[in-house]
This record gives structure tokens, sequence and C-alpha cells, in this order.
């Protein structure tokens, strides 16, 4: 029950551009075709790119301070981290000589501290004394024993006494707080400035810190640049271009839409003409959701300047190229394949477009190529 496959056979009236392969044979070399349709080819100027971070999402963080670095968690490289996450502190060991200056400092806030506790006593004393005429006056006044304006006197006398002792207590609580702050060791927090991934860490836990040093660099990916350079006599077709497509290396199977029904878009074209190329930069910013796209990726994009005409196309794989000479294996019906010569025209990703040699709807072979030419050089 075994299949044989046939071979694949030119035809018998000896036509040599007619190949026949039976049905079983085009099943088991898996030959596929597809019908020739009109569409929209993204063709036009293709050059290489390379994919960039925003300059607002790339962040150094720095010690402003020297000191010992103290790790909080295990953040390595490619960790992702939310903005305002502290990554690690920097405990800051003081020198002997400002030691001693700041336990002046303390012992001097000390001193002042437990005066204004003394005064905070005195104040309350009289807050309360002031309380207590206050509420006799009110009664010899119920009493018509005491004219109104000593009330009057009695209440102003009392809010005296209670900003006086209000104003102690802050002074108390600032000393206070003050004495606190008086410490030899003190802890900075490092802290993520933006959200992102971690691309260096220079931080070792436990090691002396400098001040200012580079000890984590953060990326942001969500959304990333594609920059190329085009010269300057093509300035005019991609300035009215509407789409564009890239791929990068790392991906070669994916391809990336800019413009119409994306969020991709143009971001801007440099305003200065390299002196020496004849170039200027020109900047697309992409949605990179997958977080697929790299800071430093090359790419090639390929910009559209068709301005979106509709032509006949193939799938590249479905072309012939034989030094030179172009053609498609047209489907003729049944278990025949008509070798046909094309002209082709402009060039996309993935399709090129077809001047002439094809008509809407003819189907050509797309898969199984290999074998079809096999059969038509014998």
């Amino acid at each position: 029950n075994s299949v044989v496959a046939s071979i694949p056979t030119v035809s018998a009236n000896k036509d040599p551009n007619l190949v026949t392969i039976s049905k079983e044979s085009q099943l088991l070399f898996g030959i596929r075709t597809q019908a020739v349709t009109k569409e929209q080819l993204i063709s036009g100027l293709t050059v290489t790119a390379i994919v960039r971070t925003q300059s607002q999402n790339r962040a150094e963080v720095v010690s402003p301070i020297s000191g010992r670095g103290k790790a909080i968690g295990k953040f390595t490289v490619g960790s992702y981290v939310k903005q305002g996450e502290t990554l690690a502190t920097v405990e800051q060991i003081l020198s002997v000589t400002d030691v001693a200056s700041l336990e002046a400092t303390r012992v001097d806030l000390q001193g002042k501290t437990a005066e204004i506790q003394a005064q905070a006593i005195q104040a309350l004393t009289r807050r309360n004394a002031a309380q207590i005429e206050l509420e006799r006056a009110r009664k010899l006044y119920e009493a018509e024993a005491a004219p109104l304006k000593r009330v009057q006197e009695a209440e102003l006398q009392l809010k005296l006494a209670e900003e006086e002792l209000n104003a102690t207590k802050l002074r108390a609580n600032i000393t206070e707080i003050g004495e606190k702050r008086v410490n030899p060791i003190k802890n900075f927090s490092l802290q993520a400035p933006i959200s992102g991934v971690i691309v260096q860490n220079n931080f070792v836990s436990g090691s002396q810190i400098e001040a200012g040093k580079s000890l984590f660099t953060i990326l942001n990916l969500d959304r990333v640049w594609i920059e190329a350079q085009v010269f300057e006599k093509d300035l005019a077709p991609i300035t009215s271009a509407k789409r564009a497509s890239f791929k990068v290396i790392a991906f070669p199977d994916k391809s990336f839409q800019i413009g119409e029904g994306t969020s991709n878009k143009l971001l801007t074209i440099g305003a200065v003409v390299d002196p020496e190329r004849r170039t200027l930069p020109i900047i697309y910013e992409v949605a990179n959701p997958e977080n697929i796209l790299r800071d430093g990726m090359s790419a090639q994009i390929t910009i559209d300047t068709s301005q979106g005409r509709e032509v006949i196309s193939i799938p590249k794989s479905a072309l012939v190229d034989d030094q030179g000479q172009k053609w498609v294996y047209v489907y003729a019906g049944g278990e025949n394949f008509l070798k046909r010569i094309v002209t082709v025209g402009s060039e996309g990703e993935t399709n090129i477009e077809i001047v002439s040699g094809l008509e809407i709807g003819e189907r050509i072979v797309v898969d199984g190529l290999y074998q079809i030419r096999s059969g038509s050089s014998k």
C-alpha cells in the first residue's frame, strides 16, 4: 500500500514550459498554490536602521554621597523595577572630626530641649490659670458682680496663654527632631527614577561607594526609536510616505508595521544634513509591548514611497530567478503546471510586484518549487 511518488515530467506535446505531476505526488511533495491578487505593496526605500532607547526612558542611578553600600533585594541585570522602588542604600560614615562636631551639636540641642520643655511647663501653668480666671469672671458677670470688660480681658489673657503654649510646644518638637537627626551614620536610599529593566548593575553590597558613580542603568523599552540615515535626495518621498515596515536581524520572520492602523509613527526628520555623507537622520517611534526590541539592535526599514497604490504582487518565494530571467509556475489544471516568464517591479518585504505575465485569479505555485523545477529540467 506504499505510495511511490512519480517524477515530474515534461508534457508529451514537447512544450518545454509544461510540467505534469500526479495528484499523489503533489500531495507528497507539499506543492501548494495561491491565487494571484492585487494589494497595496509596501515598497520603496530600504535602509539600515538601529533600535534606540528614547532619551527620557534611560536613567542612571547614582549616589550623591560616599559610603558603604547595602543591598535591599536581589536586583540583577534583567530585573524589572518600578519607579520609586528602593534598589539599595548607602550608609555614610563620617570622620572622627565630623562625629565630634555632631556630638557637640547634639549636646547643645539636648540643653535647648530641656530649657524649652521647662518653658512649656510654665506656659501650661499660665494657660491653666487663665482658664480658671475666665471661668470665675463669667460667673461673676452672670451674677452681675463684675463688668463685661473683666470677662473680655480674661478671654484675651487665655488666648495669649494658649498661643504661648503652642509656640513653646512647636519649638520643643523642632529641637527634639533635630537632636534625633544628629547621627554619625546616615542612610541614603537609591531609588529607581523610572520603571524599566536593569541593563547594567555596578552595585556590590558591602563595598565602598563613591559619590557620583553610576550604580544601576535602567531602560524603559515600552516604546523605542528606530533611527536610520537617509540621503537628502530621498527626503521628499519620505516626508509624504504614510507607511513603513521594518525587521530586526534577531527576529527575521517578524515584521513590524508603522503608520496607518498602528500606534507607531514617524517622530522626526533631522534638520541638518551631514556635509560629507549628504545624509540626515530619520526617527520612528514604535511600541514594544513584548520588549523584544532591544537597545542597539540592527534593523532594516522599508519606507513606503509607492503612495499606497495597488499592484499585482506575489510572494517572493514563488519567484524563480535564473541568471536574471524570472518566472513562476502557473497551475494549468489537473496535473499540469506551466512555466511562465514574468516582469517584476517594486519589491516589498515579503512580496514583489508583477508588472506583466500574470493575471488576477490565476494560481501560482508558492511551495514545492524545487520538485517542479527538477521535473522541468529533465
